[in-house]
């Protein structure tokens, strides 16, 4: 039960802060420390809704406390809406180098009334180079730790691979 208040809590407050401002950084803690990110795409003619937020907060010049949270919808007969959340120690190495590592968790929401599967849990690391002020550059896998069907993409029928991605990150 206090699984789905706590999806549901983060789920609305991602929800609420993107509809109404598409790149918003707010501090949500009186001694301006924490902060919140939130983001949303509108949702599309088919019903897709993908939305995320991140809280961070410092712990010393060097290490900060993540948590980020990503929902998204998909269509199909037999997708599900996935929760996933990860924590995250991120520890700045040097000005532009930051190394993280955290635990992952990934929910299924079923909206077809078909029983929810055990959540995928997983551990994820990586490395983010700061290419410029507002641009980085993020390299992470994400190492699966229990054996949960969980499939790809909201499709329970594709099993989900480790993962290894690359990406890059623009501020505003």
């Amino acid at each position: 039960m206090v699984r789905y208040f706590v999806t549901a809590f983060f789920t609305a407050a991602s929800f609420l802060n993107a509809q109404n401002a598409p790149d918003v950084l707010r501090t949500i803690v009186g001694n301006n420390q924490a902060n919140n990110t939130d983001f949303a795409y509108p949702i599309s003619m088919f019903g897709e809704q993908h939305s995320s937020f991140s809280v961070n907060y410092p712990l010393s010049k060097t290490f900060e406390a993540e948590l980020q949270g990503f929902y998204n919808t998909y269509i199909g007969p037999f997708s599900t809406d996935r929760f996933r959340v990860n924590s995250r120690l991120n520890w700045k190495m040097a000005k532009k180098l930051t190394v993280f590592s955290g635990l992952e968790s990934e929910f299924e929401i079923d909206k077809m009334g078909r029983k929810t599967r055990k959540p995928r849990i997983g551990f994820v690391s990586g490395v983010m180079y700061d290419l410029r002020e507002n641009i980085s550059l993020e390299s992470k896998m994400n190492l699966q730790l229990n054996d949960s069907p969980v499939g790809a993409y909201g499709e329970p029928l594709i099993r989900m691979p480790q993962v290894y991605t690359v990406g890059s990150k623009i501020k505003f």
